[in-house]
């Protein structure tokens, strides 16, 4: 387990970054119940026709920045993943040139290719 996290370690700010989105769109996607109350007890009951158009402004703009936040998460979450599995792929293909002659004389080249390919790396 302490060798999975270390491979995320370089990535730990990105990783806070990507969690406080996470935590700031979720706190913003409360809004919407909040405003939707606020419509069904006051804007339609009193007809109060700029009240409407103030809490459908206020929906319109939830809905804009969770979808943005959420398209910046899965932007920096996606790059983080790759970073991980280009170093992952590094970190294997520098293990293979550290081994012997005799390892891969001993090992058939299909075998390699074929753990190397089972674990998508």
């Amino acid at each position: 387990m302490r060798r999975v996290l270390a491979l995320f370690t370089p990535y730990r700010r990105k990783i806070a970054v990507v969690s406080a989105i996470i935590v700031v769109s979720a706190i913003i996607a409360l809004a919407s119940p909040l405003l939707l109350r606020e419509l069904l007890d006051h804007a339609i009951p009193d007809r109060d026709v700029t009240l409407v158009s103030l809490i459908a402004l206020g929906m319109i703009a939830v809905a804009v920045a969770t979808n943005t936040l959420g398209v910046v998460q899965t932007w920096m979450s996606n790059g983080v993943g790759q970073r991980l599995m280009h170093d992952l792929r590094v970190q294997v293909y520098s293990h293979l040139q550290r081994q012997s002659l005799g390892f891969f004389a001993r090992t058939r080249t299909g075998e390699v290719q074929s753990r190397m390919a089972d674990r998508d790396l």
